[in-house]
């Protein structure tokens, strides 16, 4: 017997011989995996190159190559650029050509490594290609690419309809089929445009079918013969499945650049858009099949779609939803076929390519009855039958009509398994189905049976298709045209349906057929593993990365060989693991966990090539196979969330979320601190949804400015952010804390409206939020935001204005020819009902529409009144609509009678100006409150009793507003001491209830529809939520800026405030605000740099000046706060160390800004008279001389002394000053906007100049020695001035807009400008032009380089809400969109917000 030693000898060299030859093993399958990957990768490559070229030749007609361009904004740089890129891409079709013989019959020892190195270089330039296209040749271009105009395209009458399975029997001929009827619907036409197929609920009757073959049906292809086009849905589609669909249509009838351009937009109204001037003028039928109210589909889509059609096309869906029966003129009812019915009989003989006269013998065609009746009418089903008797036909060499008996026992030996799973059809489809299976496993030459393969679908989603590169991974099989293979068997079966080439071919399955390969996964416990096999086979190898490792590309590249071993090997630990567990070995079992733990590799998921289901599937591939580790990494990853906010909108980044915390919230109790950082990711994503999908450039500005207050509490957080500075593109903004409003807080999203000038009335719907609108024109609009999906759409009220060209509007395809010819007019007031499904307006001539919010805003009503309108309400129903006028007259009108009503409210009138009106939900009650001279005053109205007597109580004060409860028992009223009272109609002994907490005129107050809360809004800028029955505040006050209208939802924990700029949605629950920044809300008036700009002078409208770390935006020291008055203006000596503030109560301070001291008394009057309000203040180097002027006065102080003197009393209205280094003499403006240098020492003007700037002059500044003064004006221009000739030194320098900023050097050679937009330019006096910009890298450096970095700037003609930058080609980017006033200088942004301890001040990162 041998020794142990031995044994263990012996063992070991068999291990490692079995690992080399693994090794081996490996290193051949990655060729040929390789080797077969680069045959689909070469055919994918040649297209993306011939449609490159294509475009590129179009460009060429737009911009000439070489030569001068015909459009202005495209310059030399894109021409050549564009030049050099297609003679690459030429030079890469040529090569990819010439290798075509080489890859086709490469095997796993040819050069694949070396090709497909080349086809990666390849795919860049091509990459680079659309990058530089989308990137900065359209901007460059006054008529976009991408519009309605496409260049060189031309309509084709063509269908894009996939093929019916083949021997399908369809019978248009006869009312007596469904199709017959469906057809003979189609071609009655519709008034609406819409036909409505409903199939009763069920599934497999054959709606998909029949909608597909209409595309072979003559009469139909004569009826519409530019196109028969097709959209496939399900009910798991999304949205951006029609606009898929869509680009699918534009694609079919020859619009290949169109195609492109609807794919990359992401909602159906901007896609119908696109398409309108492409469908438009053409006669179409467009079919949507199988639509479900699901994921954002709603019935509004019909509308969007309509924006496109032709007046005589039609639009026809099938759904088992009846919520989309409702905008449809006729319904085709759907049912399975007779079981033994002629038709049923003749699709079942030809599926199994039998002929109609076929005669049976007695038992044969028993058994054909007898597959009719399990198949019971479902076309489906029947054709799966015939199909697979085909397959029986087939294998046998005599008697082949035996294949009816054949088939029919294989049935009935199966039928003991579907017994108590289910007792409808669909139970005994699944016996059809695995009777199939059963007939193609005999003929397997795979691994695998079909059987297998067919519950490796289980992966899918309803009507999702996928690609067959992604069923090769997933059934594991070696090339491509093995899972070709294995597909085609399928189809054969029609099991599933085919389309595409035979490089590229897409696999598809019916819901009913999809649901059995998912019960038979779960049956076997297979689903997690089938999800598992599908990841690991994925990422492809030379990607691979081990997960401590991956955090770059280099990482990737180096760890390919350890990556593709793990990758491998993930699949012998998941089978041991499986074997283990059968043999109850737990010791073992927790070793193989532990190891696979261990050798587990994340990967960069972002970085994959998607092919259109990987992306969309991947946190759902990784949660199905308890990958929970995984998904949780991939969702810490500030790359993966980013670009699915960019590419999937807010339901991608929320469906991954969701995952993640399902997964997190498994393993852990309570709220752990991934689930929270996954609740604040959510929360930064929703807010900055709308943002994103209007400029997706600023996704990565937006998800760090929201979650930028939480780095310093989680390393989570702060890991992710600094993922974000590493990736973000260049040049983005880093915000800084207070920049954006913080995720996880009481806001949950914002908005904003493009073009409102004025909010007449919001609404809280729940999942959809309303507001109606005017422009500067005052003419109508609605915006609808649905919650759920971060979408917007707007409405134009308008019926003269709706069509199909109007900016935001859209269409109800059943009434698009009953709008009401009305003239156009000043739309004044409006509201909601409670209901939600009426509106009306009111306008200044007069008039008061009533409108359908349902049918999508179609005019229900009209009526005309003597005056303008100046309130407009209505009761829940709709029914009853109350008006008023400015004189107090208020009418009641009943919609259902469509006039006046008449008693009892004939007399409704008040004594002065209607301010509010409100009803209540029956019609029954009305309320108001008037302005009269003296004091608010409230009056209510009963329709059986008049006018009602209202208490004392609610009329001691001044009534600013009122509301009236939807019952019609309350009465809640806001005054101008800022108390709330709530009267009590019914009952009349009761205490009016008051509450007091706004310490502001109130502006607004509203019940919620259950009436258990009350939100009340003041001109403090607090919002408060209040219990209706015991009077108390719930939470804390909520800070707003300006409102113009707000509302709550149903239960009151919601509110949505609208501004003219902004519609915010907050939860009251998270009104506490312990665990967030607390911010001061007054405005900041002025910001100046101190000493080399490390650090920033802030003043503020409370009276204060902060000093802020410029580097980390902290506060240093206290606020300096002896001002008793809003603090207007500051500057800031050149040696950092004083600081000089104006008020506007007139009061001068001069501060140390080490020890934050005044240094002298407040100088508040000269001559014994009042200096207020201080307009602006200089300081010179040293701190010790100030001059400041307000009221057209200049006065010059001596800090040191006290001593004042007046330069003028003859300014210019708001004048700036300057004061020289040394203190000897000062710069204002002497009217007609002359320059005036006064000589301080003597005490006399020393030069004024003229010439050179005719617009308001709004900054100077000398030279460091006093010979040269500069000054910025209005009118963009900056001029220098030599102090003793008084003469302008060369021309004046321009900017492009007005300056409001200049700094000189020593010498005044060299001159530091800024624009209102910010951007900064150096001059060089001596040469006369510009050598340097703000976006240049050494601006900074530059500036202080030759001493002219000081910043004094006045925040109120300045403040801006977008930072801009130019992009690589010089082209303007939007950068960031931010949600409070700024000001900009040079690549530095300045809220005009700050925090208590924290300085908003952001810069531009190139």
């Amino acid at each position: 017997m041998a020794a142990p030693d031995e044994i263990v000898g012996a063992t070991t060299g068999a291990f490692e011989l079995v690992d080399r030859v693994e090794m081996y093993v490996n290193r051949y399958v990655a060729r040929k995996d390789m080797a077969a990957d680069n045959i689909g990768l070469h055919v994918r490559l040649v297209e993306e190159h011939r449609k490159a070229l294509q475009l590129l030749e179009v460009l060429g007609q737009q911009i000439p190559f070489g030569r001068e361009s015909s459009v202005p904004l495209c310059d030399e740089y894109i021409r050549s650029r564009l030049e050099v890129m297609q003679f690459q891409l030429q030079a890469n079709k040529e090569r990819l050509e010439t290798l075509r013989d080489e890859i086709s019959n490469a095997g796993p020892m040819s050069r694949v490594r070396r090709v497909n190195h080349m086809f990666g270089s390849c795919g860049k330039d091509v990459a680079d290609f659309h990058t530089f296209l989308t990137g900065t040749v359209l901007p460059s271009l006054k008529e976009d690419v991408s519009s309605d105009q496409n260049v060189s395209e031309s309509y084709v009458p063509g269908s894009n309809i996939p093929p019916n399975p083949p021997r399908l029997t369809l019978d248009y001929t006869t009312m007596e089929t469904c199709e017959g009827r469906l057809k003979a619907a189609i071609l009655e036409g519709s008034s609406s445009g819409v036909v409505g197929v409903v199939a009763s609920g069920l599934g497999g009757v054959g709606k998909t079918c029949a909608l597909r073959g209409l595309a072979n049906d003559r009469e139909i292809r004569k009826r519409f013969a530019d196109g028969i086009l097709y959209i496939q849905l399900g009910n798991d589609a999304r949205l951006s499945d029609i606009v898929s669909g869509m680009a699918d249509a534009v694609e079919a009838t020859g619009g290949e650049q169109l195609a492109g351009k609807v794919r990359g937009v992401k909602t159906v109204l901007e896609a119908s858009k696109k398409a309108n001037r492409w469908f438009k003028p053409h006669k179409c039928i467009f079919l949507v099949d199988d639509i479900w109210w699901v994921n954002g589909i709603t019935s509004d889509v019909f509308g969007d779609l309509g924006i496109m059609l032709h007046d005589e096309s039609l639009l026809v869906y099938t759904t088992r939803d009846k919520r989309f029966l409702r905008g449809a003129d006729k319904r085709v009812e759907f049912e399975a076929r007779a079981t033994h019915g002629g038709i049923a009989e003749l699709m079942l003989l030809t599926h199994a390519r039998f002929g109609s006269d076929t005669e049976l013998s007695l038992e044969n065609k028993q058994a054909f009855d007898g597959i009719l009746g399990i198949c019971k009418g479902l076309p489906l089903a029947i054709g799966v039958a015939g199909a697979t008797v085909s397959k029986y036909h087939d294998r046998r060499e005599m008697n082949k009509e035996d294949a009816w008996l054949d088939y029919y026992r294989t049935l009935i030996s199966k039928e003991e398994n579907i017994i108590g799973e289910s007792a409808d059809r669909y139970g005994e489809f699944r016996l059809i189905v695995d009777s199939s299976l059963e007939v193609l496993n005999t003929n397997t030459g795979f691994e695998k049976t079909f059987d297998a393969m067919f519950r490796g679908f289980c992966i899918l989603r309803k009507q999702q298709k996928v690609s067959g590169q992604v069923l090769q991974k997933l059934w594991s099989l070696g090339e491509l045209r093995e899972a070709r293979q294995v597909a085609e068997a399928f189809d054969e079966v029609s099991l599933v349906q085919m389309t595409g080439s035979r490089n590229y071919f897409c696999v598809q399955l019916h819901d009913l057929v999809l649901n059995i390969a998912m019960r038979k996964a779960s049956d076997r416990y297979e689903v997690k593993w089938w999800f598992g096999t599908l990841i690991e086979n994925y990422m492809p190898k030379q990607r691979g990365a081990n997960a401590e490792r991956a955090s770059t590309l280099q990482d990737v590249d180096e760890d390919t060989a350890r990556s593709r071993r793990n990758v491998r090997g993930g699949l012998t630990v998941v089978r041991s693991w499986a074997k283990q567990c059968f043999s109850g070995n737990q010791t073992e079992i927790q070793a193989v966990v532990k190891n696979s733990e261990i050798e587990c590799a994340f990967r960069p998921w972002w970085n994959v090539e998607d092919d259109g289901f990987i992306h969309g599937n991947l946190c759902r591939a990784l949660q199905g196979s308890g990958q929970g580790k995984e998904l949780l990494w991939l969702l810490e990853r500030a790359q993966w969330v980013v670009m699915r906010l960019q590419g999937s909108g807010i339901s991608g980044v929320e469906q991954d979320l969701g995952l993640g915390l399902r997964v997190a919230e498994k393993y852990t109790t309570g709220e752990t601190e991934m689930v929270r950082y996954l609740k604040l990711v959510g929360s930064a994503a929703r807010m900055s949804c709308i943002a994103v999908d209007e400029n997706a450039y600023e996704a990565w500005f937006q998800m760090y400015g929201r979650m930028a207050w939480y780095a310093r509490h989680s390393e989570r957080t702060r890991k992710f952010l600094s993922e974000i500075e590493e990736h973000a593109p260049r040049p983005w903004v880093k915000p800084s804390v207070g920049f954006l409003d913080e995720a996880g807080g009481p806001l949950l999203e914002a908005l904003r409206i493009e073009g409102c000038s004025r909010i007449l009335d919001v609404c809280h719907g729940g999942d959809v939020i309303r507001i109606l609108w005017t422009n500067r024109c005052d003419v109508g609009f609605v915006t609808e935001y649905e919650k759920t999906y971060g979408r917007k759409k707007t409405q134009n009220l308008d019926p003269l204005h709706v069509d199909e060209d109007s900016s935001g509007s859209g269409y109800n395809l059943a009434n698009t020819q009953r709008y009401v010819p009305l003239h156009p007019d000043r739309c004044t007031c409006g509201a909601f009902s409670d209901d939600l499904k009426t509106l009306v307006t009111g306008y200044l001539n007069g008039k008061v529409l009533v409108w359908d919010v349902v049918s999508g805003y179609q005019v229900e009503n009209c009526l005309h009144c003597p005056g303008a309108v100046h309130k407009a309400e209505m009761s829940k129903d709709g029914q009853t609509v109350v008006y008023g006028f400015l004189d107090g007259r208020i009418f009641v009108w009943d919609t259902s009678t469509e006039k006046d009503t008449g008693n009892p409210f004939e007399a409704l009138q008040v004594d002065g100006i209607l301010q509010n009106v409100d009803v209540s939900s029956d019609g029954n009650r009305i309320v108001c409150c008037d302005f009269g001279l003296h004091s608010g005053a409230i009056n209510a109205w009963d329709s059986d009793s008049g006018k009602l007597a209202v208490p004392p109580e609610m009329q001691n004060d001044d009534v600013q507003c009122v509301a009236i409860s939807i019952d019609g028992e309350r009465v809640v009223s806001g005054s101008k001491d800022g108390s709330i009272r709530i009267w009590h109609i019914d009952t009349p002994g009761r205490t009016v209830l008051t509450m007091h907490g706004h310490t502001g005129f109130l502006r607004d107050v509203t019940l919620s529809r259950n009436g258990k809360r009350i939100v009340s809004a003041a001109y403090d800028h607090t919002i408060r939520v209040w219990d209706a029955e015991k009077g108390v505040m719930i939470g804390q006050p909520l800070e707003v800026e300006w409102i113009d209208r707000f509302a709550a939802s149903a239960e009151g924990t919601e509110v949505v405030t609208a501004s003219s700029y902004m519609i915010c949605v907050f939860n009251i629950e998270h009104m506490d605000t312990s665990d967030r920044p607390e911010r001061y809300t007054g405005s900041v008036e002025c910001v100046a740099y101190c000493g080399r700009g490390t650090r920033v002078v802030t003043v503020s409208g409370d009276g204060c000046v902060r000093v802020w770390d410029a580097e980390h935006g902290e506060r240093i020291g206290q606020p300096l706060a002896d001002h008793e008055c809003e603090v207007t203006c500051a500057a800031v000596s050149a040696d950092g160390n004083r600081i000089v503030s104006g008020s506007r109560d007139g009061t001068v301070l001069v501060w140390n800004v080490n020890s934050g001291e005044a240094v002298a008394e407040p100088f508040s009057s000269v001559e014994g008279r009042e200096i207020t309000p201080i307009e602006s203040v200089a300081v010179n180097n040293d701190g010790t001389r100030v001059v400041f002027s307000f009221r057209q006065q200049v006065w010059v102080r001596d800090v040191e002394s006290g001593e004042a003197m007046s330069a003028t009393r003859d300014a210019e209205r708001d004048t700036c000053v300057a004061m020289s280094a040394d203190g000897a003499q000062i710069a204002f403006l002497s009217p007609r906007w002359e320059v005036t240098v006064w000589d301080v020492k003597r005490r006399q003007v020393l030069r004024s100049f003229r010439r050179g700037q005719t617009d308001s002059i709004r900054s100077i500044a000398f030279g460091g020695d006093a010979k040269r003064v500069v000054s910025g004006s209005d009118h963009g221009t900056v001029c220098v001035w030599d102090v003793a000739s008084g003469k302008a030194v060369g021309d004046p320098f321009v900017h492009d807009c007005g300056v409001v900023h200049v700094e000189s050097d020593v010498d005044g050679s060299m001159v530091a400008s800024y624009d209102e937009r910010g951007y900064g330019r150096l001059w060089d006096v001596t040469r006369g032009q510009c050598v340097m910009t703000s976006t240049d890298a050494g601006w900074a450096p530059t500036l202080h380089r030759f001493d002219v970095a000081a910043i004094n700037w006045r925040f109120p003609r300045a403040a801006i809400r977008r930072i801009m930058g130019r992009n690589g080609a010089g082209h303007e980017q939007l950068l960031a969109t931010t949600d409070r006033e700024m000001v900009r200088v040079g690549d530095v942004c300045f809220s005009r917000v700050h925090g208590c301890a924290f300085w908003p001040r952001s810069r531009v990162v190139r």
